[in-house]
């Protein structure tokens, strides 16, 4: 049984090493078909539709905070105190959930005070970040 790093897998003696092009055939396939451009957007939308939302809401934070509570105890001279029997320390745990995510569009804010929406391509060409605030229900 031959075990190439190239080969097809399914590990019978008929496998064949996949070449150069062979992969180049796939890959010139792939762009015919669907594009290169069009290839980013689709992964840009998935993330931002998808995998985004998935990631915040997926996510809780719980924090614990101690808290001292004194029903006797003594001071000392130099102002701090020593607990009494009475000393108790517990925990509040405080929990945050991120809920649903917001954006706005990009929006562009002209020299003139004139407010109008941002493209990709204007951002482009004027050389400005193309971004937008994104916020968070907690």
């Amino acid at each position: 049984m031959s075990n190439n790093a190239g080969s097809t897998g399914g590990g019978g003696d008929g496998d064949k090493e996949i070449s150069n092009e062979d992969v180049w055939t796939v890959v010139s396939a792939l762009f015919r078909s669907r594009g290169f451009v069009q290839n980013q957007i689709d992964s840009f939308n998935e993330f931002f539709n998808q995998t985004l939302p998935e990631m915040v809401t997926s996510t809780c934070y719980q924090l614990q905070t101690p808290v001292q509570q004194l029903r006797g105890y003594t001071i000392l001279e130099d102002n701090n105190y020593r607990p009494g029997p009475d000393y108790l320390i517990f925990h509040t745990i405080h929990s945050i959930t991120f809920l649903q995510l917001h954006w706005d569009e990009p929006t562009l804010k002209e020299s003139d005070g004139e407010v109008a929406d941002l493209y990709p391509n204007i951002a482009r060409l004027r050389n400005f970040t193309y971004s937008a605030s994104l916020y968070v229900d907690v």
